[in-house]
């Protein structure tokens, strides 16, 4: 980790309340441009303000945004004055450490040029000041969407970690990301980072990658937070002073298919084949221990109050296909994370394919590894999760199948669908017509679909913490002490 990254590590440390919390994974990078897991959610959250924020109800409200005014193309949005950052620059030639809306360009504009995650900010043409509290966004506009429109989409995007807004005197002066909200990185070493508030409260973080670890801390009443995992759901968890809270969770759990014109799998009807022999329900409600809802479909229920497809695969999709061109010497590879979950996923996947008449094996490696074999496109079965990012249909939709967002974008599977690329680059995903595409998809069946997460907490109520819906909700509200 670049140090510079990391805010002040001076200052008196909070005698004040403690909160004890547990990630799963450590944190890659604290440059909010380089955002794209749980754990940078979570902290880059807590650390910075953005012009939009999603609360823990998953609802979309202003940060720093005061107003916003349209006019044609052009989006003003007003600011709110007097809000000072957290970490000033302490240079004698930088004088002024208010944020202004010159930081908001900066923060803004070095994401767009760096074209790491292009989908953030490409309805976006260029934002430019237009005084020192209000920032003009020049919008992409055609014949049927105005600017209201687009607006509303880009809206959600700017609630995501990548456009967290920072000093950029504090940047430019020595690469530090500088924060506008109560909290500092105040500790980080190895498995440990604390942040500090100005409202003199700590926040004690410790990265325990093993569901056994996690419970076995749990259980030493060394967490105030404890998210129950697997078989681990099922022990003797209930504590007096903690209450127990179940959480449905935009979190989808899928094997992203690739392939090669040689291999089986390139062909949709065997895709369709293996989603439809899936038991969903066997693996979601006792393999995986009802830890997940079983859904052949890559949108949650929770958003838009749509509903779920009428019809799910269809039946003559279970005919015999022993005799069905393809290699029958080909052994299939699953890649799969080491955790329990996807392991289990994998070994299911390993049966169906059994049962169609091919072999398959399992490769268990580290998440980083396993996207560096499909950044290579290797062909195989990726056990893979999503985590929303902002509380809408697209988020889903449009990163993980658009194919400009192929590989690391968010289209592991490498799909191409020009009509829905088409669709997709008009804007147009609603809760009247997500359904629809969601068929669409469906019928080329990129993925194996297996469903969403649901997450089972236990939490001290002395503490009093407000979980968030999304991980993105990690902020001042979900601790009562503000």
């Amino acid at each position: 980790m670049n140090v510079q990254c990391v805010q002040h590590m001076a200052g008196d440390r909070s005698q004040g309340r403690v909160y004890r919390l547990a990630l799963k994974e450590n944190i890659e990078s604290f440059d909010p441009v380089d955002s794209v897991d749980e754990t940078s959610g979570i902290l880059l959250n807590l650390l910075h303000r953005n012009l939009f924020t999603t609360d823990v109800s998953g609802v979309l409200v202003n940060d720093l945004a005061d107003r916003v005014v349209f006019d044609g193309p052009a989006v003003y949005v007003a600011i709110k004055p007097g809000i000072y950052f957290n970490d000033s620059p302490k240079a004698p030639n930088i004088i002024l450490n208010e944020l202004t809306s010159e930081d908001v360009v900066y923060s803004l504009q070095r994401l767009k040029s760096s074209a790491r995650q292009p989908w953030v900010l490409e309805n976006v043409l260029e934002v430019k000041a237009y005084n020192r509290y209000t920032v003009v966004f020049f919008m992409k506009t055609n014949a049927m969407d105005s600017a209201e429109k687009t607006w509303q989409r880009q809206e959600n995007l700017l609630s995501l970690p990548q456009c967290a807004i920072y000093s950029a005197a504090a940047h430019r002066q020595d690469g530090r990301f500088a924060g506008a909200s109560t909290f500092s990185v105040t500790a980080y070493r190895s498995g440990t980072i604390e942040l500090t508030s100005t409202g003199g409260y700590r926040l004690d973080f410790k990265v325990i990658a093993s569901d056994a670890g996690r419970w076995f801390y749990y259980r030493q009443n060394q967490l105030d937070v404890y998210e129950a995992d697997s078989v681990f759901r099922f022990l003797q968890n209930e504590k007096e002073s903690f209450k127990k809270v179940t959480l449905a969770q935009p979190v989808v759990l899928y094997g992203a298919i690739v392939s090669d014109e040689s291999s089986v799998l390139s062909r949709a009807e065997f895709r369709r084949v293996l989603n439809y022999r899936l038991n969903r329900n066997d693996l979601a409600g006792k393999t995986l221990m009802n830890s997940y809802q079983p859904a052949d479909y890559p949108v949650p229920d929770i958003f838009d109050g749509s509903l779920p497809p009428l019809y799910a695969f269809d039946p003559r999709y279970s005919c015999d296909i022993s005799d069905a061109p393809g290699n029958k010497a080909e052994t299939i590879r699953i890649y799969t994370p080491p955790d329990r979950d996807r392991q289990l996923a994998a070994m299911a996947i390993k049966k169906v394919l059994g049962d169609c008449g091919y072999a398959a094996s399992i490769k268990v490696v580290d998440l980083s590894t396993l996207l560096k074999i499909n950044n290579e496109k290797r062909t195989g079965i990726y056990l893979l999760k999503w985590v929303a990012d902002y509380p809408h249909a697209e988020n889903f939709i449009i990163p993980l199948f658009h194919s400009r967002n192929s590989g690391a974008g968010g289209n592991r599977s490498y799909y191409k669908n020009p009509r829905l690329d088409e669709l997709l680059d008009r804007g147009v995903v609603t809760s009247q017509n997500v359904r629809s595409i969601e068929e669409m998809i469906r019928r080329d069946a990129p993925w194996i679909f297996i469903g969403f997460s649901k997450k089972q907490y236990y939490i001290n109520k002395q503490k009093e913490i407000k979980l968030p819906m999304m991980y993105t909700g990690w902020n001042e509200e979900v601790f009562s002490t503000m």
